[in-house]
């Protein structure tokens, strides 16, 4: 006999077979049912996709950024390699030519500054004109949903009254058949009542 006291531990899924499961089920039911909209399919995937295209322009900048940052690194070594050269000439020549270089780098390095910043200007700048034409695309996509439905329910009320109509006629099929029944019958009463009065002479009934 096994031990009460002892709990057996139920097994790890790795691949979370429950969970899949549960969400096929679900997704399953969604579709049986028909409770989706084209929201589930297009405006969420917009959605996605917007969020994956800032991601990889983010991603773009910092790559930009990283390579401007080590490209202002190597004018530096280059700066400083070449002062540890000009440090062997005379000071003269050394302090001139220097100069002359430092000015050189300094407008080099604004140069890379102000294509950097540029850059970075003009990326925000996309990156705002695909969010506001993926908003332009949600906001149609919202437009033909409601024109789809307007389309549906206008249909459905040409039927409905297509059925309303058939079904007034045949109201007013029906009463006329009732009203012809009414004139036959008060005919047939009348002729009854001859009839009877004709048997009663005949029988010499008073």
């Amino acid at each position: 006999c096994e031990n009460p006291k002892i709990q057996r531990k139920q097994p790890v899924d790795p691949w979370k077979r429950n969970e899949w499961a549960a969400l096929d089920s679900q997704n399953l039911r969604k579709i049986k049912t028909r409770n989706f909209s084209l929201m589930d399919f297009s405006v969420v995937k917009f959605e996605m996709d917007l969020k994956n295209a800032e991601k990889s322009r983010q991603k773009q900048i910092r790559l930009e950024m990283a390579k401007r940052r080590e490209k202002l690194d190597e004018l530096d070594q280059m700066l400083y390699d070449l002062k540890i050269s000009l440090a062997e000439k005379s000071r003269k020549k050394f302090l001139e030519s220097l100069s002359l270089k430092e000015q050189q780098f300094l407008k080099i390095a604004q140069q890379i500054e102000i294509n950097s910043r540029f850059a970075e200007d003009k990326t925000k700048r996309e990156m705002e004109e695909h969010r506001k034409k993926t908003a332009e695309r949600i906001n149609f996509l919202k437009e033909f949903e409601n024109i789809s439905c307007y389309l549906q329910l206008k249909e459905l009320f040409i039927k409905l009254f297509e059925k309303f109509v058939r079904t007034c006629i045949s109201n007013n099929q029906n009463l006329k058949n009732f009203a012809q029944y009414l004139e036959a019958k008060d005919k047939l009463v009348k002729e009854f009542k001859g009839l009877m009065s004709t048997v009663a002479k005949g029988s010499g009934e008073p």
